[in-house]
């Protein structure tokens, strides 16, 4: 059994002991006014799941000081390194964090016209050799300086960022290619502890079907591109197929090399996503030939009621997609 399907087996586990297997079951609990118990539940799963990972590393700081964080798009990663963190903090181990997306190469000199965004779904688009050094140096006590990546110019600048790593410390990279040989063996494998962060929903629709984590994390992306990334649900359609193609090739591979799968998936989260992808989906807004897209979240979305966002708690993995997070 892989570890994706080990993590998925524990979640739904965990899901039949509370009686929730279907979309019906949560339906339910808001209607008979039991979501706060179900929303609480979730939290302290979550909590638990992520202490675990906690106590893990600190039991192996001396040997484990880069903590790589990998997965797919809109798989909860920025909220889940967050949230570590401050688990990592009540511990007593402080965290650095380094972000993949600073080692892209520079591309200043690329017309932006001629641009293709879908080149940063791919490792190649990585400088990994500098982020080994970059690791290297850091592990041996080293002040590093790091590259900062300036979307808006597409410019890599080196110089403005220098870390040094204390005995307390550790490094917490996050990225889409995290978990990508060409990326750790740079560093060397025995150095790392490796998270793979995903979105493995257990519910199954009112007919029985299940809920893909592609579904979700479509759903998720959507809404955040058009929240927070000036976008729109055309876009998100036209890019979403290619994107999960480039995950095929750079990000599913290796997601058995984690040392521990991570679960972002929210039992109650489509409640709350329903308004939202109505709002960015309406009549006029999107074109035809994405018909298969808006069709298929509308089909999902029917089976769930509406919940609204003052029930999310702050450091929910919702709130990364539809606002109002305390973590960032």
């Amino acid at each position: 059994m892989s570890k994706i399907d080990k993590s998925l087996e524990e979640y739904r586990n965990w899901c039949s002991s509370l009686g929730i297997l279907c979309a019906d079951d949560i339906n339910r609990a808001i209607a008979q006014g039991e979501i706060n118990n179900i929303i609480n539940l979730s939290e302290i799963w979550h909590e638990h799941c992520i202490s675990n990972i906690a106590e893990t590393i600190k039991e192996n700081i001396g040997s484990k000081k880069i903590i790589m964080i990998a997965g797919p798009s809109s798989s909860g990663k920025t909220s889940f390194s967050h949230r570590l963190m401050l688990h990592l903090k009540v511990l007593g181990i402080n965290s650095k964090t380094i972000s993949l997306d600073d080692y892209y190469y520079d591309k200043s000199d690329t017309p932006l016209e001629e641009l293709d965004y879908l080149t940063f779904d791919y490792a190649d688009s990585l400088d990994y050799n500098l982020f080994g050094e970059n690791m290297k140096t850091l592990l041996s006590g080293g002040e590093a300086a790091l590259p900062i990546f300036d979307f808006a110019t597409r410019r890599q600048i080196i110089g403005k960022k220098n870390m040094r790593l204390t005995d307390n410390e550790v490094i917490i990279v996050e990225g889409l290619h995290a978990l990508n040989d060409v990326v750790t063996s740079r560093v060397g494998g025995g150095n790392l502890y490796k998270i793979y962060c995903t979105a493995l929903t257990c519910l199954k629709r009112n007919d029985g079907s299940k809920i893909s984590p592609r579904s979700t994390r479509l759903l998720r992306r959507l809404i955040r591109d058009c929240y927070f990334r000036s976008s729109n649900a055309n876009f998100t359609f036209q890019m979403w197929d290619d994107v999960e193609k480039a995950a095929e090739v750079n990000i599913y591979p290796f997601t058995d090399s984690a040392d521990v799968v991570f679960n972002s998936s929210v039992l109650y989260e489509f409640c709350v996503y329903k308004k939202h992808a109505a709002k960015f989906m309406s009549d006029g807004q999107v074109s035809d030939k994405y018909k298969n897209f808006t069709d298929s979240i509308n089909s999902l979305l029917s089976d769930f009621s509406p919940l609204d966002d003052s029930y999310v708690p702050r450091m929910c993995f919702v709130r990364e997609f539809i606002g109002g997070s305390s973590l960032f």
